[in-house]
Parts: C-alpha cells; structure tokens; sequence
C-alpha cells in the first residue's frame, strides 16, 4: 500500500465514479471505439497493466474486448482503491502511487501498460517521473499508452461562459502546477524516456451539434456536473479564485452552469484528446 498523498482533484463519491464510467464511453467513442492503438499487438499471453484504475472501468472494457485466457495476467493501481470495482473478475488491483517505484517484483513484466487522464494529478515536473515508472514496468519490446486531453474548450464565438469554464482551468492549473498542455509535450516525454516507435492520435472531443454520438445530451451534462465539482472544490480550497471570475455565489454559479450547458448545446464545442504509444527497446 502506498503511503503517498491522494491528489485526485474531485472526490472518490458513487457520483463520481459514475461520471468517470460515462466519461470512458465518451473516451471510446472520440477514438471510434478503439481502446488500443492499432500498433499494439495483443495475444493470449499478454500482460496488461493499468496505472489510475480509478473505478477500473477501462481494464472491464480491455477483458470484454479481447477473448479471455488463463495465461494473461491483468493488473491495475491506483493511489487510492476507493473507487475500484471490486466485482471486476479476472484482475489483480493495488494501492500504489505511479510516482513511485513498482514493487520489484512486477518491474519489466508486462507487455503492455495503459494511463489514462491523470493531467489534474501530476505537476509539471513530475511527469518524467511517472513516465520512468511505467516504462520500467515494460518488458523489453512491450509497448506504454497514454491518453491525455487538452482541457480548454475552441471558443471562436467567445462565449462568456465558455470563457469563464476555461478561466477557472487555467487559474487552478495556475495553483495546482500541473501541466495544461500535456498533450503537446507527451510525444517528447516518451522519446526522452528511451521509448521508440513513438506515435500519437490527437483528436477533438465534441460537445452539442458537433457530437455525432447517440449519447450527446448526456456527454454534456457529464461536463456540466464535472464545472460544478470543479466549482465546489475552488470554493473550499482557493474562493478568490472564483471570486475574481464573478462565481461566489451558489447563484451565480447555477446560472454560469445553466448557460454553460445551453451554450454546449445550441452552439457546441470541442476539448482536445491525444493517444500517445511508445515501444520500450528490445
């Protein structure tokens, strides 16, 4: 069990966790229901290992997606197993912080290693550090994934509420010291990490008349409940924050939030997501 700090910037709630099981859908769907990138090869015998299970949502998605067998071991960690689906059958979870060594024991033993979405829980110069961690997981010739986004809505029409969404980003980004754009250096990471065979898949994450998806009412109203978390934690943590953007209030964010969610509705929007693999050396 890891004793480092639990930084997931939400909360480890049912209402959460099923934010982020809608959340992957919406993931699978920009990438048109590719879980893997096409250069990652999977047999019976491969070894799959996930760094932020969460609710282990991904892992239920990879044992549906490729035919089961008793020769590959399936494994996750997070720093906290609070969200985990313990019903999940045929996978190992533990407690463990990707900013720290993995136990001997399960350092370069896996084929193929998968991180998803961690932006809001590493610093700027911890990335490099997480990067080293996953990569000595690898056996030599397995491949990591990486799936990060670009969190700050396109906003041609300058909508205010879209401003004020991206705003709030940026200004606990400001405090947090994570990096908001880890999708333009992700590539870079990797091959300074010794991986080779280096690729990426950027691709836009559409919101209203934009998203072709049956699931498009509910994609928004996904983003909507994730402003307002993200609402709640600057109000207990940093109020001049949302302050400074006109957000004190409960009133004044129920009608930023309402108008966001219209705003995403009749005018749409796009958020950016990138698929980034790298092959350890043979």
């Amino acid at each position: 069990m890891s004793n480092a700090k639990d930084t997931y910037p939400l909360d480890r709630s049912e209402k959460e966790a099923e934010r982020l099981n809608k959340q992957h859908r919406f993931i699978l769907t920009c990438f048109s229901n590719r879980l893997l990138h096409p250069s990652i090869p999977i047999s019976p015998t491969t070894a799959v290992l996930e760094s932020g299970s969460g609710t282990g949502i991904w892992l239920r998605a990879f044992l549906e997606s490729y035919p089961p067998s008793p020769e590959r071991k399936v494994v996750g960690f997070d720093i906290s197993g609070a969200q985990f689906d313990n019903s999940l059958e045929g996978v190992e979870f533990f407690e463990h912080s990707v900013l720290e060594r993995l136990p001997e024991e399960r350092r370069g033993r896996f084929d193929l290693v998968h991180q998803r979405l961690m932006i809001s829980s590493l610093k700027v110069e911890e990335w490099p550090v997480a990067i080293a961690n996953l990569v000595e997981a690898l056996v030599p010739g397995g491949w990591l994934q990486i799936i990060e986004m670009l969190p700050l809505f396109d906003n041609p029409a300058g909508l205010k509420s879209l401003e004020r969404a991206n705003s709030l980003v940026k200004a606990l980004n400001d405090l947090t010291k994570t990096d908001l754009r880890i999708i333009d250096h992700c590539e870079a990471l990797l091959v300074e990490a010794g991986l080779t065979s280096v690729q990426s898949v950027q691709v836009p994450w559409p919101y209203g008349p934009n998203d072709p998806s049956p699931t498009r009412a509910e994609n928004i109203a996904n983003a909507v409940y994730h402003f307002s978390r993200t609402w709640a934690r600057a109000n207990e943590n940093c109020p001049a924050v949302l302050a400074e953007r006109g957000l004190s209030s409960e009133e004044q964010r129920d009608e930023w939030l309402q108008q966001l969610q219209k705003d995403l509705e009749e005018r749409g929007a796009s958020l950016g997501l990138g698929m980034f693999v790298g092959q350890k050396q043979k």
